[in-house]
This record gives structure tokens, sequence and C-alpha cells, in this order.
């Protein structure tokens, strides 16, 4: 097969599609992960690439963040994971 694929997600081009090493769905889409505080507030707390990676990222903060939360005034009660379009 002579046709390239998406570095990301896998998917084939074939001929006559414009080609950026990601495809169009990959190279504008993200996955953020947002810290929500007791007070309601919410922060951006890292953006990934895929959605894999931000849960797998959530789940390894929640350790530290369980060690971090003790000291903070507003702690973080939870992390949500969001899909963002990039324009």
């Amino acid at each position: 097969m002579s046709g390239k694929i998406c570095d990301h997600c896998r998917t084939m081009f074939y001929p006559g599609d414009r080609i950026v090493e990601l495809c169009e769905k990959c190279a504008n889409t993200v996955w953020c992960l947002i810290n929500v505080y007791e007070d309601g507030s919410k922060e951006l707390s890292s953006i990934h690439h895929n959605e894999e990676s931000a849960v797998w990222f959530k789940s390894q903060n929640w350790e530290l963040i369980n060690k971090l939360n003790p000291e903070r005034e507003n702690k973080i009660i939870d992390q949500l994971i969001e899909e963002w379009v990039i324009l």
C-alpha cells in the first residue's frame, strides 16, 4: 500500500488528501484535564492529544492530589476530561 497514515489515530490518507502528518480530526482536537475546586472554580490542568492519555494522566494525578490537598485552602474535588476543538 502506498498510502500514508495519521501519526496519531492511524487513519489512512488517500491520493488527493492534504497531508499534514495528522488527519483533520486529530490536528484540531485536544483533550483537556480540568481541575474543579471546592469553591466551584475551574482551572486547566493539562492538554493531551488523545482521550486515553488524559484518562491515564487523571488516574496518576489523584495520588498526588490526595497528598497535596490537605495543605490547600481551596481543595481540588474533581478533575473533568473535556474534548476541545482548536480552530
